[in-house]
């Protein structure tokens, strides 16, 4: 079963013409991604090769990512919560695409933000979003290589200055790819998401927005 959290962010209060009035603001919900996770990539300085996000070895150094639940900003008007990162050594903390349909939380939703990473050159591939009611939706999904440049309209947001190899730091700098939001029918129940056979896009944060 999968885990949620709920971040909303406060009602801004706002005087128009001498009428006050509440600007109501999105809410998200955080998808626990634990039960499918498959993949380790990041590791500590203390076993720096505890990791394989790529499979030639390289990662994400724990100590350069966020602490805990973050935010990441898509704009300066669009700032997506995302579920902290699993970055004990020995665990795993994304998902390598492998075809795997993933449950989110059942409701309405307006979105769906995706953290990932795509490695080995650009990916484009797709994601499938499925409703209660058997009906599903296809979008296409693109992100540019980890330690390059965008394919499309994705946004690098978490950028250590460094990678982990087996040895240690490592370059290039590498960093993770907040894609554009997936828009989601709020007139029907999600229930899950279906992702590509792909073993290039790993999948780090899922959020929800109401």
């Amino acid at each position: 079963m999968s885990h949620l959290r709920r971040f909303a962010f406060l009602g801004v209060f706002v005087l128009l013409v001498g009428v006050v009035g509440v600007l109501a603001a999105p809410e998200y919900v955080m998808v626990d991604i634990l039960d499918w996770v498959n993949n380790d990539g990041i590791s500590t300085a203390e076993y720096p090769g505890d990791q394989d996000l790529d499979g030639v070895g390289y990662g994400f150094p724990a100590e350069q990512l966020p602490e805990g639940d973050f935010t990441v900003a898509w704009d300066d008007d669009v700032v997506i919560p995302f579920m902290g990162f699993y970055m004990e050594d020995g665990w795993g903390n994304n998902i390598e695409a492998w075809g795997d349909t993933i449950d989110v939380p059942a409701g309405n939703y307006s979105g769906l933000w995706l953290l990932v990473v795509t490695h080995h050159g650009p990916v484009e591939t797709y994601l499938i979003l499925n409703y209660a009611d058997g009906t599903s939706t296809e979008y296409v999904l693109v992100g540019g290589d980890w330690c390059g440049d965008p394919a499309g309209d994705e946004r690098m947001v978490i950028r250590p200055p460094y990678r982990h190899s087996a040895s240690g730091e490592a370059g290039p700098s590498c960093g993770m790819w907040l894609l554009p939001k997936f828009e989601v029918d709020p007139t029907k129940e999600l229930v899950s998401i279906t992702l590509p056979d792909e073993d290039r896009l790993h999948i780090f944060g899922i959020t929800l927005e109401k």
